[in-house]
C-alpha cells in the first residue's frame, strides 16, 4: 500500500485482484484470499480497487460442466463481499474470438481505465491539498521550506506522469517564486525565520546546474543546502516541463533569468564563496542550459531524410553563370 510521503512514482494507484477459479478453487482458497486482501484495504482506508474474474476456454476439462456458470460465480464474490461493491466487481470471456468475448474485453479495459483516472485524480486532489496547507503556513515560525518544497516535487511529478507538463510548470514556478519573494524582502528588513539559514552561509558545495539529474529534496541535508543548490533543484524541474512542451524559447530565457536572479541572490543574502566561484558556476550553468536548449529544438529532432518547408535549400557551390556563353 502507499504511503502519503512517497513518490508518487512509488505508490499504487490501482489495486487490482485477479481470479479464474471456479466454485472448488473459490471456496478452496481464493475466498480467504480476497478476505485478507479486503481487509488490507480497510487498514490503509484504500478504495480504488477492483476484482477481476477472468474465464477461459478449456475443452478438456471435464470439471466446467459441474461448476457453476461464470455469471453466479461473479454474483457469489459479490455477494460474500458486500453488495457495495458490485461496481468493483468484473468479468471478462478470454474463450475465443467471437463478439461476447471481444465486448466483455472492452467492459473490463474501460472499467480499469475509468478506476485509474478516478485514482488518480483523487491522488492529485490529495496533493494539491496538503501543498495547499503548507504554503498557507509560510509565515509561521514552524514552517519547512524543505517540507513544502518535498510535496511539491511529488504533486509535479504526479503532472509529468499525467502529461499536465503546464501544470506542473506553474508549481514549480511557484516554489522558485515563494523563495525569491522572501531573500528580496530582506532589503526592507522583512525576515522569516526559515531565511535565516541562508543568510551569510559558506558555500562550499559548487556542484554545477545538471538539468539531467534525478537528485531530490529528500537527498539533501537541510542544515548544508544554500542558496544556489536550493534554486538549481527547483530550476531543474521547471527545465523539465518546459523540455516536455518542446519549448526552447522559453527554456533559454528563464534559464538567463534563473543565472541573473541566483546571482542577485547570492549578493542579498551576503554569501560566503572564494573569489571566482560564482562566475564559473554561472559559466557551466550556461553550457548546460544551452545544451538542453539544443535537446529540446523541433529541429534538432527532425529526422535528416524528411524533407520540410522550415529548412532552408542549400546554395550552390558555384553560382550559375549567367552570360549564356557555353562551357568550352
Amino acid at each position: 500500500m502507499g504511503k502519503m510521503d512517497e513518490k508518487p512514482t512509488n505508490q499504487i494507484m490501482l489495486h487490482i485482484f485477479w481470479t479464474d477459479a471456479e466454485t472448488e478453487a473459490y471456496r478452496g482458497h481464493v475466498k480467504d484470499q480476497l478476505t485478507v486482501w479486503f481487509e488490507k484495504l480497510a487498514k490503509h482506508s484504500c478504495s480504488n480497487y477492483l476484482v477481476i474474474h477472468a474465464t477461459f476456454q478449456d475443452k478438456s476439462a471435464i470439471l466446467h460442466k459441474f461448476s457453476v456458470t461464470r455469471t453466479s460465480m461473479t454474483e457469489r464474490i459479490r455477494n460474500d463481499f458486500g453488495s457495495h461493491r458490485a461496481d468493483k466487481t468484473i468479468t471478462f470471456k478470454a474463450e475465443s474470438n467471437n463478439i461476447a468475448s471481444s465486448q466483455s474485453w472492452l467492459i473490463a479495459v474501460s472499467k480499469i481505465r475509468d478506476s485509474i483516472i478516478r485514482s488518480v485524480t483523487l491522488k492529485l486532489s490529495s496533493l494539491e491539498k496538503n501543498v495547499n496547507l503548507i504554503r498557507d503556513s509560510h509565515e509561521e515560525e514552524d514552517f519547512s521550506l524543505f517540507r513544502y518544497i518535498e510535496a511539491k516535487e511529488n504533486l509535479t511529478l504526479l503532472y509529468e506522469l499525467t502529461g499536465l507538463y503546464e501544470e506542473g510548470y506553474r508549481s514549480g514556478e511557484e516554489v522558485l517564486s515563494l523563495f525569491r519573494q522572501y531573500v528580496f524582502n530582506l532589503r526592507q528588513c522583512q525576515i522569516v525565520p526559515w531565511i535565516e539559514d541562508f543568510i551569510e552561509k559558506d558555500i562550499t558545495n559548487w556542484s554545477g546546474l545538471s538539468l539531467s539529474s534525478d537528485i531530490s529534496i529528500k537527498d539533501l541535508a537541510p542544515q548544508q543546502v544554500n542558496s544556489i543548490q536550493l534554486c538549481s533543484l527547483i530550476f531543474r524541474r521547471i527545465a523539465h516541463q518546459l523540455i516536455a512542451l518542446q519549448n526552447p524559447r522559453d527554456l533559454a530565457k528563464k534559464g538567463l533569468s534563473f543565472l541573473l536572479q541566483t546571482v542577485q541572490e547570492c549578493a542579498i543574502l551576503k554569501a560566503k564563496y572564494p573569489r571566482g566561484a560564482l562566475v564559473v558556476w554561472v559559466y557551466i550553468a550556461c553550457i548546460e542550459i544551452l545544451e538542453a536548449v539544443k535537446r529540446s529544438s523541433p529541429l534538432n529532432n527532425m529526422d535528416p531524410d524528411t524533407p520540410s518547408h522550415t529548412q532552408r535549400p542549400r546554395r550552390s557551390a558555384r553560382p550559375r553563370s549567367c552570360s549564356g556563353k557555353l562551357r568550352q
